[in-house]
């Protein structure tokens, strides 16, 4: 879990405007339908959005595909698409 906030901190740094070098957690995924264990190498777009996966959580407790965003004054975690476990994988 650490691991995964350093990789989305790092994300950030190079995403989002200098921070004077600062490690900044940008999210921390509560588990339950927000996704739990992140578990991938991240996505970025031109916008600055951040994508992944992780291997548990979500509605059927199968893993998520989640972005997090840049909004306002911090970012947003918004789940994408929640694993059946089923032919969908997990």
């Amino acid at each position: 879990m650490k691991i995964v906030l350093v990789a989305l901190a790092v994300a950030a740094l190079l995403a989002g405007p200098a921070t004077s070098g600062q490690t900044q957690v940008i999210d921390s995924f509560a588990g339950d339908a927000d996704g739990e264990y992140a578990d991938t190498d991240l996505a970025i777009d031109r916008a600055g959005n951040l994508y992944g996966t992780t291997v548990q959580g979500g509605d059927f407790s199968s893993g998520t595909v989640f972005q997090v965003a840049p909004s306002g004054t911090g970012w947003t975690h918004t789940v994408l698409y929640s694993f059946t476990g089923g032919a969908d994988g997990g």
